[in-house]
């Protein structure tokens, strides 16, 4: 009789990825955190809005949120961005 092993695999399946933004990912969230608009950020980015939608939806499917309050929500969660208080 052979012996089967199995490489890699342990009884309990690997644990998921962490979520990852990118350092622009994370600036934009910051700037929306910040209390900007998506043209505000554009225009201190020097991009077009459609840019910042872009990394903006590109980082909701990488946190699977389904909406933007969502989005910050498990990034600030997940200590990806942080919150600064206003003063």
């Amino acid at each position: 009789m052979q012996q089967v092993t199995t490489i890699g695999w342990t009884d309990t399946p690997p644990a998921p990825a962490a979520p990852h933004l990118t350092p622009r990912q994370v600036q934009i969230i910051d700037l929306l955190i910040a209390g900007n608009s998506v043209k505000q950020v554009a225009c201190r980015l020097a991009v077009s809005p459609r840019t910042v939608k872009k990394h903006l939806l590109a980082a909701r499917v990488s946190l699977g949120a389904h909406t933007r309050d969502e989005m910050i929500a498990r990034a600030v969660s997940m200590q990806l961005v942080h919150l600064i208080e206003k003063e």
